[in-house]
């Protein structure tokens, strides 16, 4: 998957998170997102993100399982 495309999903998390008032949730993805977009910017920038979703995230969620995948797959290509 694609970081643009991995963008696109966590906007949709965001905002059905904002829809039920999940404001640590909320949070979390719009730090994700604020990673994926560093990293689009800057292919050096240093994925964080993968230690918040582990520590507190359902790993039964195909967004979440995605956007590890993801971290793992760009920490192996550096």
């Amino acid at each position: 998957m694609k970081n643009q495309e991995l963008q696109n999903l966590v906007q949709l998390e965001i905002k059905k998170r904002e829809s039920v008032s999940d404001i640590i949730g909320m949070n979390m993805m719009k730090r994700v997102l604020f990673e994926l977009q560093q990293l689009e910017k800057k292919p050096q920038f240093q994925l964080t993100y993968s230690r918040i979703l582990v520590d507190s995230c359902d790993f039964n969620n195909d967004l979440v399982h995605k956007l590890l995948e993801y971290a793992y797959f760009i920490d192996k290509r550096k």
